[in-house]
C-alpha cells in the first residue's frame, strides 16, 4: 500500500515539474507583456512590405511584447481589415535595438 502511494508520489512530481519547466519555456509567449496598434496614419518599417493589392489603410500592425528568461522579443502582426493575418515578423531586442 505504502509503496504504491510512494511510486504515485514520484510521478505526480515528476508530472507537475515537467509542467512548471514547460510553462516557463513557452508560457510567456500566450501571455504578452504589452500590445501596441500603431495608428492607420503612421508608415510602416522597411521590414515589414504590404502584400500586393493592398493599401496602407487596408491593414492594421500590431506589435506584441514578450519578456523571457532567455531575452525580450518583438512580433509585428499584419493584418487586413476582416482580421486575417497576413504577415508576421518576430525579432529579438538587444541592448542597442531590434535583431530581425
Amino acid at each position: 500500500m505504502f509503496t504504491t502511494i510512494t511510486r504515485i508520489d514520484r510521478y505526480l512530481l515528476f508530472i507537475v515539474v515537467l509542467a512548471i519547466s514547460g510553462s516557463m519555456m513557452v508560457g510567456c509567449e500566450w501571455f504578452p507583456e504589452s500590445t501596441f496598434e500603431l495608428a492607420s496614419e503612421s508608415r510602416l518599417q522597411k521590414w515589414i512590405t504590404l502584400p500586393p493589392g493592398l493599401a496602407r489603410a487596408d491593414v492594421s500592425l500590431t506589435m506584441n511584447y514578450y519578456i523571457n528568461p532567455w531575452g525580450r522579443d518583438s512580433t509585428f502582426i499584419l493584418q487586413d481589415k476582416k482580421g486575417q493575418l497576413r504577415t508576421k515578423v518576430m525579432a529579438r531586442q538587444e541592448a542597442l535595438g531590434l535583431i530581425i
